[in-house]
């Protein structure tokens, strides 16, 4: 299952660093690419936290893969990948896949120490230890914090307030469902009292994408030399 982490890391490294593969066939887009930013929605999001915290955005030869990673609506959740039988389709919620991992500790970014186990560990722990973090800009909408362990993003284990690195910055989509089209209309579900939410994150989205928080990365992690 890591072979997906390892291609994701080799392909935009490749494309970044490289004048020609192994077999001699040239690089489309050599020269071309100034920095790199990983984009998830949902479940490719709680795919880059797997990517962040098993140290894929580090390349072989120790340089940055992503300058930028943006995770939107994924909570504080990882994927069920690590694991013997894995299945990363899987995503336990309040009320159903709940025996199966892929939400447990570490949820957030800064290293913490998990109450229950023990355990200290962070998203961040390992390109800490490299000196190779991403900026990261992570948007969570408002059913994030029922079913995809959001707030535990914010919080320690045992509930008290977390502040985020520098390299960190949180949005929070008020009133959003998990997901929208732009085309959606507000229509009537029979399990639910009210109509359904249209509201689509694309705009709030872009906002942030934009900021000279991400724009600035290049300059703080460009090789030296470069």
């Amino acid at each position: 299952m890591g072979l997906g982490f390892a291609a994701t890391r080799d392909i935009v490294s490749y494309l970044r660093h490289e004048r020609a593969d192994a077999a001699g066939t040239s690089n489309p887009l050599a020269g071309q690419i100034d920095f790199a930013i990983g984009f998830g929605l949902s479940q490719s999001g709680r795919y880059l936290h797997d990517f962040l915290y098993w140290g894929f955005d580090t390349d072989e030869a120790d340089r940055l893969v992503f300058e930028g990673l943006m995770p939107h609506i994924s909570g504080g959740k990882k994927t069920f990948t690590n694991y013997r039988f894995s299945q990363p389709g899987r995503s336990p919620y309040q009320h159903s896949d709940t025996v199966y991992p892929g939400a447990e500790f570490p949820f957030t970014y800064p290293v913490t120490k998990d109450t229950l186990t023990g355990r200290t560990d962070g998203l961040l722990a390992r390109c800490l230890a490299s000196g190779t973090c991403p900026k990261i800009i992570k948007s969570d909408s408002e059913i994030e914090f029922y079913q995809q362990r959001a707030s535990l993003v914010v919080t320690d284990t045992q509930g008290s307030a977390l502040s985020m690195p520098d390299n960190v910055r949180l949005f929070f989509l008020s009133n959003l469902q998990h997901y929208a089209l732009a085309s959606d209309k507000s229509v009537l579900a029979k399990t639910c009292a009210y109509p359904t939410n249209p509201l689509n994150a694309g705009p709030g989205v872009r906002r942030p994408s934009a900021s000279p928080f991400l724009s600035r990365a290049r300059d703080q992690f460009a090789e030296p030399g470069r």
